[in-house]
């Protein structure tokens, strides 16, 4: 999985009034880890706590994670061998 970035930061700016503190308090992880997110540090380390704590914030505000989220592209078989 990976974050959307450009699609969270309007979300951190629209829902959480850009608080690092809000956010945290919504979706249930540390500040420092919105704060890395928001300033571009380390967004490839955002991991599955955060991923699941933003789906679940999505779920609960009827709004669509797959904005937010990439997810990865399922690997499929063709006779046994896979294709990309």
């Amino acid at each position: 999985m990976e974050l959307n970035r450009e699609m969270f930061l309007k979300l951190f700016d629209e829902n959480f009034n850009a608080s690092y503190a809000e956010a945290s308090r919504q979706l249930g992880v540390a500040s420092a880890q919105i704060y890395r997110i928001v300033n571009n540090e380390k967004t490839s380390n955002t991991g599955a706590k955060f991923f699941g704590k933003l789906i679940t914030y999505c779920d609960t505000h009827k709004l669509n994670f797959r904005r937010y989220i990439f997810l990865p592209k399922p690997l499929t078989t063709v006779k046994g061998r896979r294709q990309k």
